[in-house]
Formats: C-alpha cells, structure tokens, sequence
C-alpha cells in the first residue's frame, strides 16, 4: 500500500489498492470470526450470489465459487446488502481468533458436502457435483451454488456453525 501512495495513484486508485488488501485479509481472518458471523456471512454470500444471477449468471458462478472478485457489478449491489458486508467485515475483523481456524480434512469434507446435499433437490445436487466439469451452463451453476448455500444454513442448529466454518476455510 505504501508503495501506492508513493507512486502518487489517484485517490480512486490508492482506495483500489486498499480495497484489495482489507478483502485478502478479511478472506485469511473469516475462518476465525465467531459462528455467528460465519453464518451471517454465508447468508449474505447466498444473497449477493442470487442478486448476481440476475445481472450475470456467469460471474455470479464465478463469485460463487471464489475465482473471481466481483469488481465493476460491486457498485450494482443494493446498498443494504453493501452495509451489511461492510458491518460483516468488522465483525470478522473484531472477532476472528486463531484458535477458532482449523484444516478439516477430506473425510470430514466429503462428509459435510453428502449432508448437504441430501438436503438438495436432486437436480440441483447433480449440478453442484458436476461443476468443476466445465459442462455447467453458469445459470445451472450459479442456482445450484445457491441452493447448497441455502442447504448449509438450513442444517440442524448443532451443525450449521461447523459446517458453515467449514465452507469458510476452503481455499
């Protein structure tokens, strides 16, 4: 960031690159926030995603699945889902702890993706298992990647915030 300002960038610019180092952070301290701002963020996730769809199934696809930031659409978001983002990145900023963060492992992953999925419509749920084929109209993928988001906060009290933790801390 420093060197942004040295290399005397435009406010919008040095804002930009600000913009960038607060969203890396707040994607390394997320797995360590509380549960309920894990699950608050996942919520909004879903509904930013389903806003998304709307404007473009195919970055909301992108979005979804995190290779790719939401650049120019960020400025189409309803304010209201902006404030939140922003009260969810404090939050995360305020009460991410290392001790909360852990590696799950395959099992446990596998595990979490079946539970989930068995609370999908079997449509949905063959879409979500074929994503990755690069065969999945990005309508299908970015309806599907909602209904698993919507399926992980529809799970039994006891085992939302592991598996909303879960969701989180994959790279």
């Amino acid at each position: 960031m420093w060197g942004a300002l040295q290399a005397r960038l435009t406010d919008n610019e040095v804002l930009a690159v600000v913009a960038q180092e607060v969203n890396a952070a707040f994607v390394d301290l997320l797995p360590g926030a509380d549960d309920l701002t894990i699950e608050r963020y996942v919520a909004l996730w879903a509904e930013k995603a389903a806003f998304i769809s709307d404007l473009s199934p195919q970055v909301c696809a992108d979005v979804v699945f995190r290779s790719r930031k939401l650049g120019e659409l960020r400025s189409r978001l309803p304010r209201a889902l902006v404030s939140r983002e922003q009260a969810l990145v404090r939050a995360v900023l305020e009460t991410s702890s290392a001790q909360r963060i852990r590696r799950f492992t395959g099992a446990e992953i596998d595990a979490l993706r079946l539970r989930v999925l068995g609370r999908m419509k079997p449509q949905a749920a063959r879409v979500v298992m074929s994503i990755h084929s690069g065969r999945v109209a990005p309508a299908a993928a970015c309806s599907a990647a909602i209904q698993f988001l919507e399926a992980v906060l529809a799970l039994p009290v006891a085992e939302r915030p592991q598996a909303a933790r879960m969701l989180v801390s994959q790279e």
